[in-house]
């Protein structure tokens, strides 16, 4: 094969979108190029519904990156549901785990079984396995997300975050985020709203008097 066709079958298989990110002065548009691993209709779908549409951690990561806007919201955790000390006993824990690599990339994160940190994971929203009740398994796209969202890159960067987070303590937790992570967040949370309902059914019959 030519290097000629082994380029142009390289880059069929990306496809590179030209997005229009618009500031606030006039006739200052600003012009990023994305390239995404992703088929064209997935794409314009992407760019047509950016809220429902599902797209690799990896894109989800490159974008919010490359155009500085928040992360995808289908990789956006629950944050504002821990506090201060979850946070640093969450860094902790991932201190104590195993980061599993393939040919320098992150594969997994292999966790010691605990369930005070269990129950962080699952307030935050972050999808794990359960195995045996002896460890918790962060798999290859959320392991890359919440790493992101912690600021590591790599399992020698959380003693530097710990410090950080120290000098951070009396602010927001959300705020505290926002000066840590790689990338952009915003609150996923909003406010709930909790209602109780009753069965009509089995409501007694009303006298009118």
């Amino acid at each position: 094969m030519s290097e000629q066709s082994e380029s142009n079958e390289s880059q069929s298989k990306m496809r590179e979108v030209f997005i229009v990110k618009r500031s606030t002065k006039i006739d200052s548009d600003e012009y990023v190029s994305v390239q995404l691993k992703s088929s064209d209709d997935s794409i314009e779908k992407l760019l047509k519904k950016p809220l429902i549409t599902k797209i690799s951690s990896n894109a989800a990561l490159s974008i919010s990156q490359k155009l500085n806007i928040p992360l995808h919201p289908y990789y956006t955790f629950h944050f504002k549901h821990i506090t201060y000390e979850n946070l640093m006993d969450l860094l902790s824990w991932l201190n104590k785990g195993n980061f599993v690599y393939e040919e320098n990339k992150l594969q997994k994160i292999v966790l010691d079984y605990n369930e005070k940190n269990k129950e962080v994971i699952e307030k935050i929203g972050l999808p794990h396995l359960v195995i045996n009740k002896e460890f918790i398994v962060i798999e290859k796209k959320y392991s890359k997300i919440i790493l992101a969202c912690l600021g590591l890159k790599t399992k020698e960067d959380i003693k530097h975050i710990k410090e950080k987070i120290t000098t951070l303590k009396d602010k927001p937790l959300l705020d505290i985020f926002e000066n840590i992570s790689l990338v952009k967040l915003r609150d996923k949370s909003g406010i709930f709203i909790g209602a109780r309902m009753g069965r009509p059914e089995k409501a007694k019959v009303r006298e009118l008097t």
